[in-house]
């Protein structure tokens, strides 16, 4: 975007060149890939000739196995990690080798989770983990970096200050907080004693999202007995199709299975495989009926031998499913029919978590007919979450944030949430610990909070910044209809207590309120607020059924004037005081925001400078603030700082038309056009008028490809009447034409911005008019130049789209070719076979001429008209 490119795009591109270099030098890599890719089967068959059967079949699962494989894995990170720090390579080669060890990952990652070419033996300790996955390991060793942050020397506070909270479910040894334990022991006791040698048995743990049911399953694994018992952890989520859902679930069971019985592992393995082929169709089926006239076993025979075989281990198998709301509709129903009838087998435990409401919409989407009888069928045992205690929010809360505060606002938060306990509603100067339901909840304000609390404490009030951080992760998009509209939604009251804000109120003759010193009634109108999010509340991510909820909260956060008194007026600090409030919202300055001194800051230098900075701005997502405050100019150093501040405006509103920021960041022409009056600058050029019409030409004519926004200029000029403007008619419509010349000759297709710049070098142009005549024939020439030169794409553009319907545009043609017999002409002058699609665009022509409708049906095969519609005739 910018003249320049700044180191690190110097870098990349130097990357990029010498990457080039190397596979030029080394053609034979990606010609090695594509054959590989090409001829994989052949491969991998080879590969299972030569050393999978005769040597890596024979590798057993065994707890020595397991010793030697950890103990060569650790010598061999520690020689490697040796080796390239000690190594002088250089930062190229480097490179290329962090590109050689990412495809070895993706290899890996491939044939072990993506492909059936092979199966891996398990650790003997951890099942889940395969001896092939010493690869992954090796390889991410490369990455690790000599340096780290050295922890140990920092306090456990210092170092929990600088990071955020987890949203992680409860470990092996981490308490339960939530009381639930009691519980667990019971569902724990029913599980150890079932035992059904025909079915499997399904528990659905359900909740809403973040209370806690991955913890929940993670404590049933905890108490469960694991004597007899085989443990297996199912994330369908983890998988991208049905496939590959089906094909891990039963790996994972034959991988805990194979310690028992290895034949029944690979029993389940030619199961899964089975059940795959059998989903190919009604001919796969047919198939495969009668593929097993032969002794090859049915898959219901398959099953049997699997049950039986399982009642033999007279194991229990507990299989736990978490995430289930994690998935598509599609994939839901296919892991149900895993637990329903793929995986029905003997003694086998389901414990399933997700969110009853999402499983019950999702299965609404595929079958409308019972969706909550289809889940009771699938779940004999539905357990639902049982809620937690206030009073275990707070503990966790405080535990969690009272090491961040200081000792002044310590104080203030355990003042805030013993209100908050004591009462069941909210009060002035308390904290909305009612509005969170879970322990996710909990976890997002804290981090939420933190972030907010580094830079504002001291200079906020807690309990306020706690409410507003909370209205931002509960309702988010009326956080950011009050951050960004603070006039519009809150009113300033002046009182002998002082000033404060309260939300407006909407009156119904639809005037906003006036004096709020006078007595009302919060019920007696609504808000401005209110009515707003009634007619937009979907733009704020609310259903309308929470509307009213949202108001609620925003109450808590700006509550009604009546709470003020002379005995306790609003602090300067707080939210609802007019000087404080932009600290609340603005301490986002940090991320999207743009501070006006460091615009002057950089205003100051060089315009080359500037430039820079402002993309750099843009990039950064703070394209508002760089428009506003360029807009807001309105005085300027001298001569060179003015013809600087607008180069850049325009360089702004080029990069706003191309990448689609302009009607969010405020720019405008009107702007642009006050700042070009010469009243308005003229101490700046002596009262020299044609030194200033000369910066303003040179201003227009060094703009750069592809000239959108000063072509767009030029016509908005030539629509205003009286306009007070440096420049000509005759003197913009040459630069407009300028424009245009330069485009066709740079363009490289014939496209709708060349017609536009085409049509603004003919907009309103009086042909009879000597003066302006010789544009208009200059830019048909130039269009009929470039129609020789680009012909392909020039015919495309002549094609005019209305649905499925097709027109030539006669009077574009027309305009430009005198007649549309000269056009015809050109059309015969062009080579069939060197212009992709012109045989086709002839027999179009062909009958639309002979067809009197202004558009007519044609299926187009080799022109691509994907885009001709987008441009008007």
């Amino acid at each position: 975007m910018g003249e320049s490119l700044n180191n690190a795009d110097k870098n990349n591109v130097g990357l990029f060149k010498q990457i080039k270099t190397f596979f030029g030098q080394h053609k034979y890599i990606p010609a090695l890939a594509v054959v590989y890719i090409l001829f994989h089967a052949f491969f991998e068959n080879l590969f299972t000739v030569v050393l999978v059967k005769p040597f890596l079949s024979y590798l057993e699962t065994s707890f020595l196995n397991d010793v030697i494989f950890v103990a060569l894995t650790v010598l061999a990170i520690i020689y490697i990690r040796k080796v390239i720090d000690n190594h002088p390579l250089s930062l190229f080669y480097k490179r290329i080798t962090d590109l050689f060890v990412f495809v070895i990952i993706l290899i890996w990652s491939y044939y072990r989770f993506h492909s059936d070419a092979w199966i891996y033996t398990p650790f003997y300790l951890c099942d889940t983990c395969k001896y092939i996955d010493f690869i992954p390991v090796l390889s991410l060793s490369y990455f690790i970096k000599k340096k780290s942050l050295p922890l140990e020397k920092e306090s456990p506070l210092q170092v929990a200050q600088k990071g955020f909270c987890f949203d992680s479910p409860l470990s092996k040894s981490d308490p339960d907080l939530l009381n639930r334990e009691n519980l667990v022991r019971q569902v724990c006791e029913r599980i150890q004693n079932t035992a059904n040698i025909d079915v499997s048995f399904a528990i659905g743990v359900t909740s809403e999202w973040g209370n806690g049911k991955t913890s929940f399953l993670n404590l049933i694994e905890r108490h469960l007995d694991k004597n007899k018992r085989v443990i297996i952890h199912y994330n369908p989520w983890l998988n991208s199709d049905r496939k590959s859902a089906t094909l891990s679930f039963f790996d994972e069971m034959s991988s805990a299975l194979k310690v028992y019985d290895s034949s029944l592992s690979n029993d389940i393995l030619k199961y899964a495989k089975m059940l795959i082929d059998s989903s190919g169709g009604k001919y796969s089926n047919l198939l495969n009926a009668c593929l097993s006239l032969d002794a090859t076993p049915t898959l219901r025979e398959r099953f049997e031998e699997i049950n039986d075989a399982i009642k033999r281990t007279k194991l229990q198998i507990v299989v736990f499913i978490d995430d289930l709301d994690r998935l598509y509709d599609s994939e839901i129903l296919e892991v149900l029919r895993l637990i329903r009838n793929s995986a029905n087998f003997s003694n086998t435990i389901f414990i399933v978590a997700y969110d009853r409401n999402y499983l019950v919409a999702a299965l609404k989407k595929v079958n409308e007919y019972h969706p909550y009888a289809y889940l009771e069928k699938i779940f004999q045992l539905e357990l639902p979450l049982p809620q937690f205690e206030r009073h275990v929010l707070v503990d966790i809360l405080q535990n969690k944030l009272s090491p961040y505060l200081s000792d002044e606002d310590k104080q203030e938060f355990e003042r805030c949430l013993s209100i908050s306990i004591k009462q069941d509603i909210f009060i002035h100067r308390s904290f909305n610990l009612h509005k969170i339901k879970t322990i996710r909840d909990l976890n997002r304000l804290i981090n939420s909070f933190l972030v907010s609390y580094d830079s504002l404490k001291g200079d906020v009030v807690l309990s306020d910044l706690l409410n507003v951080e909370l209205l931002r992760i509960k309702y988010p998009g009326v956080y950011a209809l009050l951050a960004d509209n603070k006039d519009k939604f809150l009113n300033r009251v002046s009182g002998s207590e002082g000033p404060y804000l309260v939300l407006t109120k909407h009156k119904p003759d639809g005037s906003q309120e006036g004096d709020r010193n006078q007595e009302g009634d919060r019920n007696s109108s609504k808000t401005e607020l209110e009515i707003y999010l009634e007619k937009h509340f979907c733009e704020a991510g609310l259903v309308d059924t929470k509307i009213q909820d949202a108001i609620t909260y925003v109450y808590s956060v700006f509550p009604e004037k009546e709470i003020y008194s002379e005995d306790e007026p609003v602090e300067p600090k707080s939210i609802c005081h007019p000087i404080s409030i932009n600290r609340y919202f603005h301490y986002q300055l940090l991320g999207f925001e743009l501070s006006e001194t460091v615009f002057s800051e950089y205003r100051v230098k060089s315009q080359n400078e500037f430039k820079e900075k402002i993309e750099k701005w843009i990039i950064e997502g703070k394209s508002t603030d760089v428009g506003r405050y360029l807009e807001g100019i309105t005085s300027y150093i001298n001569k060179d700082d003015y013809e600087k501040i607008m180069f850049i405006m325009f360089y702004v509103a080029v990069l706003a038309m191309k990448d689609l920021f302009y009607s969010a960041q405020g720019f405008y022409n009107d702007n642009i056009l006050s700042k070009l009056n010469f009243d308005q600058v003229k101490s700046l050029y002596s009262d020299n008028e044609s030194d200033f019409k000369l910066f303003v030409q040179k201003l227009f004519m060094e703009q750069s490809f592809p000239y959108d926004y000063p072509s767009n200029l030029i016509i908005y000029i030539l629509n205003k009447e009286n306009r007070p403007f440096a420049l000509s008619e005759k003197e913009l419509r040459d630069i407009q034409l300028l424009y245009f010349t330069q485009y066709a000759s740079k363009t490289k297709e014939v496209n709708i911005r060349f017609w536009l710049l085409y049509s603004r070098c003919l907009y309103k142009i009086n042909k009879k008019d000597d003066s302006m005549l010789s544009i208009y024939n200059e830019a048909r020439k130039i269009n009929r130049e470039a129609a020789e030169r680009l012909p392909e794409s020039y015919i495309k553009m002549c094609i005019a789209r209305k649905e499925d319907m097709y027109s030539l545009r006669k009077k574009r043609i027309t305009e430009v070719w005198g007649d549309y017999e000269s056009f015809n002409a050109y059309i015969s002058s062009l080579d069939e076979s060197e212009v992709t699609g012109l045989a086709e665009f002839k027999i179009f022509c062909n009958e639309y001429n002979r067809d009197a409708a202004p558009y007519i049906p044609f299926d187009f095969i080799t022109l691509d008209i994907k885009d001709v519609s987008l441009f008007e005739s």
